[in-house]
């Protein structure tokens, strides 16, 4: 394989569709674990409390789509199919309150999953 397969392929095992409203999906990419200590919220004493994902972190890690149309960023729009682009996905969700924390939440949960997984295998 080419580095830029391997590349491609590192990626797409940190990456998980989920479903929004209306048909339509998208593709989530986990931060790595260095993104993701930027995301832990500490206490007083310094120990991880929680996780925190906001507007940023959904724009960032949301990397593809399926089922968004024209007519989804303006009312003179076509049913036509509309590829990926970051610009036009972080217009969207500024407005869809509820895609944004749901999407947010989803961030949360690929982290949890990734940091179990890994506690797993230590045990092993």
């Amino acid at each position: 394989m080419s580095p830029e397969q391997l590349i491609a392929a590192a990626l797409a095992g940190r990456a998980e569709w989920f479903d929004l409203a209306d048909g339509k999906r998208v593709r989530i990419r986990r931060p790595s674990e260095y993104e993701t200590r930027q995301l832990f919220v500490r206490d007083d004493g310094g120990k991880v409390s929680s996780i925190r994902a906001d507007l940023p972190e959904v724009k960032k890690h949301v990397v593809d789509w399926s089922g968004f149309t024209e007519a989804d960023f303006t009312p003179a729009g076509s049913s036509d199919a509309v590829p990926f682009n970051s610009e036009l996905w972080a217009i969207w969700i500024e407005d869809r309150r509820e895609s944004l924390y749901a999407v947010a939440n989803k961030i949360i949960g690929l982290i949890l999953a990734h940091e179990e997984a890994k506690a797993d295998t230590a045990k092993n």
